[in-house]
């Protein structure tokens, strides 16, 4: 209907026909019928749109990270191109390898075409075109580890009830109990274990995939918290801190889901009454797991 209309309409009203030439912009051909304005109007919208991506620089990325063997590689692609070429920088100590100004970081390191660990290794990598940075990539690549499981990642402590901030913390700014609420998780293991896929899915949620650490080396801690402020203020920076999680700990206890990917690693509920240890309960204590075994 419409496409029988729109001869009527446009020679009743010919200025309201689309301009069949637009200078050489035109998506259509020069087709001045409503359909041709309709596959223009397509046309202008993708092209616009990837002249929008083209004002940012591509990320680079790193093939098959993860798991991999020792003396192995894995390839680096540093998003540029023939006409537009770019740089891969990375560190490997969990800061970023772009300065607050844009400067290089003085640790970050210049990826090659390949890169080859002699041990495992958290990795921010970024692009560099001319000034310009690209967002930043977060992953591990772990040397002869293994995938999180049940037995080789436990969450070893849970801060679900702090005391209410101090003067002291108070003082800058944080104020309340919440703020300082943390879980702990440890590689028990011998081999370091790869975070890929970890994620807490119940209770708080958190996923690894968007973190700064996704490797525990053997016997190594982390932390996910509530605030990265508070929590340094209180107990210190000595503890890796993966990142902040979505959510709150319940006071008066609740289940918490980890997972990897559909795979369950625990499930368990925590609880302020007994037989549970009530000294957790805002008085100043973690609940921390008595054996690992």
């Amino acid at each position: 209907e419409i496409r029988e209309g729109q001869v009527r309409n446009f020679e009743r009203w010919s200025s309201t026909r689309p301009p069949g030439d637009r200078s050489g912009v035109e998506f259509n051909g020069g087709d001045d019928t409503w359909e041709g304005e309709v596959v223009h109007l397509k046309g202008w919208l993708s092209a616009r749109v990837d002249w929008m991506d083209d004002q940012f620089v591509t990320q680079p990325s790193i093939e098959n990270p993860g798991n991999i063997a020792s003396g192995a590689s894995v390839v680096v692609r540093d998003g540029g191109t023939l006409f537009s070429p770019q740089e891969a920088w990375y560190s490997a100590d969990g800061s970023d390898p772009r300065l607050p100004g844009g400067e290089v970081s003085p640790t970050a390191i210049k990826a090659g075409k390949n890169l080859t660990p002699a041990d495992s290794v958290n990795i921010i990598m970024r692009a560099k075109r001319d000034d310009q940075w690209s967002g930043p990539i977060k992953t591990a690549i772990v040397v002869d580890g293994e995938l999180a499981t049940s037995e080789n990642l436990l969450v070893t402590e849970i801060m679900y009830h702090p005391r209410d901030g101090q003067i002291s913390e108070e003082a800058v700014g944080f104020f309340h109990e919440d703020l300082f609420e943390f879980i702990e998780l440890t590689n028990v293991s011998d081999t370091p274990v790869s975070l890929e896929g970890v994620a807490f899915t119940d209770g708080i949620t958190f996923n690894f995939q968007e973190s700064n650490q996704q490797m525990l080396a053997p016997g190594e801690r982390l932390v996910i918290v509530s605030d990265d402020q508070a929590f340094a203020a209180r107990y210190g920076a000595d503890t890796p801190i993966a990142g902040e999680f979505v959510g709150q700990l319940s006071n008066a206890g609740e289940k918490l889901t980890l997972q990897r990917g559909e795979e369950l690693l625990h499930e368990f509920a925590y609880n302020d009454r007994a037989p549970w240890p009530e000294t957790p309960d805002q008085f100043g204590f973690s609940l921390a797991l008595s054996s690992a075994k």
